[in-house]
């Protein structure tokens, strides 16, 4: 899957007009400080402007981030709101060609990491500041994760046992289309899962 360019990223970011991003920062949840959007990102903060994306604290984002927080950024659908509803990356319109990949690099590797570990992937979930459903039924672990102020991101496991192995699923809800392009809702998944890995 082929990420933007820096330079196209750039030119996306010139492109969006501050009077635009003001009048949308509350429907995406984040606030304007005058020149820019102030956006979390997992729990990350990163400033998003004409002028290009910043880290507060740490590292520059890499550009699969970047390429995120610019579509989110410059999304015209900052009135959609997140329902009760879960979908599969597979329901979304035009995901077909991406299904498989996005199957292998996502629910596999957290399937084939954390095994039977329960309780390491409760650990990672919760450095990386998952709320744990407790009241979700038909798995052994059922968490969100904010992506985005308005783009949650839902992962529910059952570790392997003697008579099945682990199965992992990362779901959506159906409003993440209307802030985020399907590349970026792969990476979004993506990224989540290297954080687990790296955070286990």
């Amino acid at each position: 899957m082929t990420l933007l360019t820096q330079q196209k990223i750039d030119r996306r970011l010139a492109a969006l007009r501050p009077e635009e991003m003001k009048a949308k920062a509350a429907g995406l949840g984040c606030q304007w400080d005058g020149s820019g959007l102030q956006i979390r990102f997992f729990g990350h903060h990163y400033r998003v402007s004409p002028g290009g994306i910043h880290a507060r604290h740490g590292p520059p984002p890499g550009l699969a981030v970047k390429n995120i927080l610019a579509d989110y950024a410059a999304t015209q659908a900052a009135t959609a709101k997140p329902t009760d509803a879960r979908i599969s990356f597979r329901e979304f319109p035009g995901a077909g060609p991406l299904v498989v990949a996005f199957a292998n690099n996502t629910h596999k590797i957290i399937a084939h990491t954390f095994g039977a570990d329960l309780a390491r992937l409760k650990a990672a979930c919760g450095s990386l500041q998952g709320r744990f459903d407790a009241a979700a039924s038909g798995f052994d672990l059922a968490v969100e994760f904010m992506a985005l102020p308005k783009v949650p991101l839902y992962l529910q496991f059952n570790a392997s046992d003697e008579d099945f192995p682990a199965e992992a699923t990362l779901v959506f809800d159906p409003s993440a289309a209307a802030f985020l392009s399907l590349h970026s809702l792969f990476s979004t998944a993506t990224y989540l899962t290297g954080s687990l890995i790296t955070s286990g």
